[in-house]
Parts: structure tokens; C-alpha cells; sequence
């Protein structure tokens, strides 16, 4: 008997915190944009399985943490993202790649064969005008970042990436405007990694990141 009572309990605190992930799954990775209106009905739709209550009790959970915002007047919002916010991202970013590129340096036979990517083939941009879009420029960064990082044979590292990665979609959109040259500064670092160049690509890597924190200021501007 007492196992029936527990039992239930027990199921609704996992669904209650799988229902929590999911949303701030969706949140930390930015595929809902900040300032984005939450609403329970709206979110019901897209977690397939997950009653409105169980969201509502998550919306909550996300506010007291600062994930989300509470207003009477608005709602739950998804909380802007701050410039310190910005700048753990890029500093989480940095420090796999280089940690990734050291342990590559050291051990060259782990790199393996390197396929370059489609969106650098010779004239590539000439056969469709999205081709250098900022969503196609940050999808093919997230490939090079995700592939250095697995090549490492270290499954922590390579989680570590795909969650970082994950979490700069939306800011990596947002930063192609305000980057010179980013198809070449992109196309650069690709090609050092084909080449197996990992001193240069290291070098290349770490000029990459200094020139995000100094697009900070006027990135947020635009997030």
C-alpha cells in the first residue's frame, strides 16, 4: 500500500523536472530568442506530452533562478541576455578549443581524415544566395568546433563542446554583422584544420575569440 501511495508522487516529480529541462533547454540555447513571450498553451504545443501544469510549475521554478521573467502585464519572458552572459559563453568557447587543440597538437594521429566542408567547395556561393547566411556561417562554425572537439577521444570535452556550441547559436547569428570578414576569418580557420595546421589553427583560434569580446558592447545593442 505504501508502495502504491509513492508511486505517483514519484512520477510526477520526474515528469515535473523533465517537463523543467526540456524548457530550459530551450531557453539556454537560445533556440527561442530573449524577450520571447512563454506561454503555457503555446509551449504544451511544441513538448509534445507535457500538461499545462506541469510547464506552469517549471515557468516558475525558471523565474526564481533568473532564467525567465515574471511580469503581470506580460507574462513569463524569456530574461535578455547580459554582457557577462555573453562573455562566459565566449570564455567557455575559448578554453575547449584550446584545451582540444593542445591535446591535438600533442597527438596528431588522433585528427584522422578531415572532409572539407560544402559551403567552402570552389564556387560554392555562386550556386545558391544563402550559402554565407548567418544561420549557414554559424552552423558550419558549431561543425568545426563540435569535430576539433571530438577528435580529442575525450567524450567530456566533446559533450562540453556540443553544449557550448549549442548555446552560441543564437549569439553567433547575431554577431555576423558586426564581424569583418567572417566567411574568411571561418573559410581560414577550416582550411588550417584540413591542413592539419593545429600551431597556426591555435593561433588563429585564439585572434577568433579576442575579436568576439571585443564585439561585446556593441553586440548588445543587437541580442
Amino acid at each position: 500500500m505504501k508502495t502504491s501511495l509513492k508511486y505517483p508522487a514519484t512520477t510526477e516529480a520526474a515528469n515535473d523536472t523533465r517537463t523543467y529541462d526540456q524548457i530550459k533547454a530551450l531557453v539556454t540555447s537560445h533556440r527561442l530568442p530573449p524577450r520571447t513571450q512563454l506561454a503555457a498553451q503555446h509551449l504544451s504545443n511544441q513538448l509534445i506530452g507535457c500538461p499545462e501544469s506541469d510547464i506552469q510549475t517549471a515557468l516558475k521554478r525558471l523565474a526564481r533562478e533568473g532564467v525567465v521573467s515574471y511580469t503581470s502585464d506580460k507574462g513569463y519572458t524569456i530574461t535578455p541576455l547580459s554582457s557577462k552572459d555573453v562573455c562566459t559563453q565566449y570564455e567557455a568557447s575559448h578554453t575547449i578549443m584550446e584545451m582540444s587543440l593542445h591535446i591535438l597538437q600533442n597527438k596528431p594521429g588522433l585528427i584522422g581524415k578531415i572532409k572539407f566542408p560544402e559551403l567552402f567547395m570552389p564556387n560554392h556561393h555562386h550556386r545558391t544566395g544563402r550559402a554565407f547566411s548567418p544561420e549557414s556561417l554559424t552552423k558550419t562554425t558549431s561543425a568545426l568546433f563540435i569535430h576539433i572537439a571530438s577528435r580529442t577521444g575525450n567524450p567530456e570535452l566533446t559533450l562540453h563542446a556540443l553544449k557550448a556550441n549549442d548555446r552560441l547559436t543564437y549569439i553567433r547569428q547575431c554577431e555576423c554583422t558586426l564581424i569583418d570578414f567572417p566567411v574568411e576569418e571561418l573559410e581560414c580557420l577550416y582550411h588550417l584544420y584540413h591542413k592539419k595546421m593545429i600551431p597556426e589553427l591555435r593561433f588563429a583560434m585564439d585572434q577568433y575569440h579576442k575579436d568576439r569580446f571585443k564585439i561585446i558592447p556593441r553586440l548588445m545593442e543587437v541580442l
